[in-house]
């Protein structure tokens, strides 16, 4: 008999900010991500600029960028923490999904997918995309599809399940939602 399971949580993007800032950035980045998570494209250029372990942590105060002591943040850290907030909150969710188990996060990872396929417009007898460009070249580029909670299989041996999520920024927060099936055969 399957079931299905509900999570959702929310995160403060100010105090991901603040931890991605302080000494601890790089081992916070290390138990949030899958070391597949921190090998993509787009975390690995969003975390670039995370300075390494030996740094103490990211220098603010001679930023060119602040503008006074209420905007003082560091854009490209600032992009940074809104996606570790989101991730944060994605597992956190998941986990709450899949309350019958003990995930970690290392247990899940997050992965968007392909969406789904353009529609193909009809021009002279030809079919071509109706946006142009390679759909698959264009999607796997910018990762606008779904995401989805990937779960490790168990017992181990076991195959890997997938879990919905939704991933939601507004202002200084960011919110998931994670929905999973359980029990199927």
């Amino acid at each position: 008999m399957s079931h299905l399971g509900l999570g959702n949580d929310i995160c403060h993007i100010p105090r991901i900010y603040r931890i991605l800032t302080s000494c601890h950035a790089q081992r916070f980045i290390a138990r949030v991500l899958t070391a597949e998570e921190r090998s993509e494209p787009r975390p690995r250029a969003l975390l670039q600029c995370i300075p390494p372990r030996s740094s103490s942590r990211v220098d603010q105060s001679d930023a060119p960028w602040a503008t006074g002591a209420s905007d003082n943040r560091i854009p490209n850290v600032w992009n940074a923490a809104v996606f570790m907030a989101g991730r944060f909150a994605a597992k956190e969710a998941a986990i709450k999904a899949h309350s019958s188990r003990r995930l970690t996060f290392e247990d899940i990872r997050i992965l968007r997918t392909r969406p789904a396929a353009r529609p193909l417009s009809v021009s002279n007898g030809e079919e071509k995309e109706a946006e142009g460009g390679d759909a698959a070249t264009n999607d796997a580029a910018l990762s606008s599809g779904p995401p989805v909670a990937v779960i490790k299989g168990y017992p181990p041996g076991q195959p890997d399940t997938t879990a919905m999520l939704s991933i939601s920024h507004d202002g200084d927060y960011a919110a998931a939602v994670c929905l999973s099936v359980q029990g199927v055969p």
